[in-house]
C-alpha cells in the first residue's frame, strides 16, 4: 500500500541460479514459481514466500522439460512445455520430488499456456501459432485425457493466440491482433464466443502485435488488456452466455447412427456434421426458435 515502496529485495537464486525468466506465478500457498528461466532446462523453480517474502526459501525444481507458461492449483502443476508441444501435469505436493502425472499433445505443437477450470475437471490450452487454437481437455481422469473442443478466433486470418484464462465458465483469450476474446465454455466440448474487443485496430492475421496479455479478475468486473503498441486498456465486459443446439442423427428404421451427415441452422447461422457416433453440436449467441435442416447421403432430408 506503500507507494514508496521502502524495502526491496532482489532474488536470483543460489541452488538454483537464474538471471531472466519468461514467467512468474504464485498459488494459494504463497509458493512462487519461476518459468522458462535461464537455469538448466529452464523448468520451475519453486520458492517459498511465507517464512520470509524478502527472502525466499528454494524447495526445489521441476526440470524435465523447458516450460513457458504454468499455474497451479492445489498440489498440481499444469504447465506449457513449448518446444516439446505438449501441456504437463505434474505433482508438486513434494517440491523436492517433483512427479509427471501426465502429458498430452496440443493441436499445433507449441503449448503456450493452459489453465484449469475451478472444478479441476477440465482444462484449457493454446497454442502460440498462426491460426492454432484454444482447445479444451477432460482432465477428470489423469490417465485418460481426452481433447473435448478447439476453436478459433476469426477463421481462416492466420491470428495467434496467446494466454487463456477461465472464469465463471467463461475462457477470456489474449489474442494478439486479434485483441481479446470471450467463450463460453458452460459446456466444454462445445465452446462458443460471446465476446470480443480488438485493441489492434491496424488489421488482422498473422502477427506478434497487439494483445499481449489479460486479466479478467478485478472485483471491479473490468478487464485489463495490454497491447504492444497502443497500452493499456481497461475494459467493461458483458459476459453472455451462448445458446446450443446438440444431439444424435440416427437411421429412422435401424436406429443406427449416421455420421457425416449435414446440420444446419437455416438462415445461415451456422453448420456441422455428424461424427462417427451420429453425434453433433453447434452454439449460436442469439437465442431463438430456428429451422434446423438435417441430410445426408442415400437419405431424404429433413427440416
Amino acid at each position: 500500500p506503500d507507494p514508496t515502496f521502502p524495502t526491496v529485495a532482489t532474488y536470483s537464486g543460489s541452488s538454483y541460479p537464474f538471471t531472466k525468466a519468461h514467467d512468474l506465478f504464485s498459488d494459494e500457498n504463497g509458493v512462487a514459481y519461476i518459468l522458462g528461466s535461464n537455469s538448466s532446462n529452464g523448468g520451475a523453480i519453486m520458492l517459498d514466500l511465507t517464512a520470509d517474502l524478502m527472502n525466499p526459501t528454494e524447495l526445489g525444481v521441476f526440470d524435465n522439460y523447458y516450460l513457458h507458461d504454468a499455474m497451479v492449483r492445489g498440489d498440481t502443476l499444469w504447465g506449457g512445455a513449448i518446444d516439446d508441444g505438449f501441456f504437463v501435469a505434474v505433482d508438486v505436493s513434494n517440491k523436492a520430488v517433483p512427479i509427471v502425472l501426465a502429458t498430452h499433445n496440443t493441436p499445433n505443437n507449441y503449448t503456450h499456456n493452459c489453465w484449469i477450470s475451478d472444478d479441476g475437471n477440465t482444462l484449457f490450452t493454446t497454442d502460440e501459432k498462426s491460426g492454432a487454437f484454444v482447445t479444451s481437455y477432460d482432465v477428470s481422469d489423469i490417465s485418460n485425457i481426452t481433447e473435448l473442443d478447439r476453436v478459433q478466433s476469426n477463421p481462416g486470418s492466420g491470428t495467434i493466440p496467446h494466454n487463456t484464462f477461465f472464469m465463471n465458465n467463461f475462457v477470456i483469450t489474449s489474442y494478439y491482433r486479434d485483441g481479446v476474446t470471450v467463450h463460453d465454455v458452460t459446456r466444454p466440448a462445445n465452446m462458443i464466443q460471446t465476446g470480443d474487443y480488438d485493441t489492434y485496430s491496424t488489421g488482422s492475421g498473422n502477427g506478434f502485435n497487439g494483445a499481449w496479455g489479460v486479466y479478467p479478475w478485478l472485483p471491479s468486473g473490468n478487464v485489463i488488456v495490454s497491447d504492444i503498441e497502443s497500452g493499456l486498456f481497461i475494459l467493461g465486459p458483458n459476459y453472455t452466455r451462448g445458446c446450443y443446439l446438440e444431439g444424435t442423427v440416427t437411421d429412422f428404421n435401424t436406429s443406427n447412427p449416421i455420421n457425416n451427415a449435414t446440420i444446419e441452422i437455416l438462415a445461415g447461422v451456422e453448420t456441422t456434421t455428424s461424427d462417427l457416433l451420429g453425434e453433433y453440436a453447434m452454439a449460436i449467441l442469439t437465442a431463438g426458435t430456428y429451422s434446423v435442416a438435417f441430410s445426408a447421403p442415400g437419405y431424404t432430408s429433413d427440416t
